[in-house]
């Protein structure tokens, strides 16, 4: 770590930044560069994306927007059944008229919402990506699917109660890592409201 580096570049932190911020230095690039690091790209083609909606019509069998959740970390990044069944009570009550909620199953094929929504299951990365493409939105734990969300374009929400967020959260232009630590359901909600009107 490069306390300097850090004083410069509020993100230096991230783990997926501390190094490119350390390469440019080592460069010798100096002054500091003011443009931002380039996001998570999985660069899915206009195929990809167009079975990922038909995969989606699929399940949803309608042509409402989509919120895709993703209940499931290991260890204890994982959020409870319980804490899970009361965030998606509160997200079907607050949108399930307007928006489809559907869940991204793990490769573990475990739901903490013991599978009341409906699923897509997939071990394919770009099927899944591409599926989450044709959402408006995606809402899940610190989890590699949560960076694979990020890459698809789609607005993320990184949920973080243990893991350093600053190190780990989703970092595009379109994403927030929430500390669930210091954040209730409602605000929670508060915050999906506003990246729902973006």
């Amino acid at each position: 770590m490069d306390e300097k580096l850090a004083t410069i570049y509020s993100d230096y932190m991230h783990m997926a930044k501390t190094s490119v911020y350390n390469l440019r230095k080592s460069l010798g690039i100096d002054p500091p560069i003011n443009t931002a690091i380039p996001t998570l790209d999985m660069k899915l083609d206009s195929n990809e994306k167009k079975r990922g909606q038909g995969l989606l019509i699929n399940i949803v069998n309608n042509n409402k927007a989509t919120i895709c959740i993703y209940t499931y970390a290991t260890e204890a990044k994982c959020y409870s059944v319980e804490w899970w069944s009361h965030l998606y009570g509160m997200l079907k009550e607050r949108y399930g008229q307007n928006y489809n909620i559907i869940e991204i199953l793990p490769k573990e094929n475990i739901s903490q919402i013991n599978f009341e929504a409906p699923t897509f299951y997939s071990m394919d990365l770009r099927e899944i990506a591409a599926l989450i493409a044709n959402a408006t939105l995606f809402i899940g734990a610190d989890s590699g699917i949560m960076h694979l969300a990020s890459s698809s374009g789609t607005r993320t929400i990184g949920l973080f109660s243990v893991s350093n967020m600053d190190r780990y959260q989703p970092y595009g232009t379109k994403d927030v890592g929430i500390n669930t630590n210091n954040k209730s359901l409602e605000g929670i909600l508060d915050i999906i409201d506003t990246f729902l009107t973006l």
